[in-house]
């Protein structure tokens, strides 16, 4: 696959290399050691419930991190 894209003049990039995280994403990231529910990690993270939310839906959708059963867990 690297060589076909390549081949295209195209190059494969990681999501870290394709965007530089936010000081609150790279705290999340941090925090997120093991999966934790979301309460405690907000709890945690020491942010506001809405703010901390935002931030953890938006982060979902980036695919950075995925909540199942109960629990968040980094993708990355």
């Amino acid at each position: 696959p690297e060589d076909l894209l390549e081949a295209l003049g195209l190059t494969h990039t990681t999501k870290e290399q394709n965007r530089n995280v936010s000081s609150e994403e790279q705290k999340v990231i941090d925090t997120l050691i093991e999966p934790l529910p979301r309460d405690l990690l907000i709890q945690k993270l020491g942010m506001d419930v809405q703010c901390a939310n935002v931030l953890l839906a938006q982060m979902e959708l980036e695919g950075y991190i995925k909540e199942d059963g109960g629990y968040i867990r980094l993708c990355v």
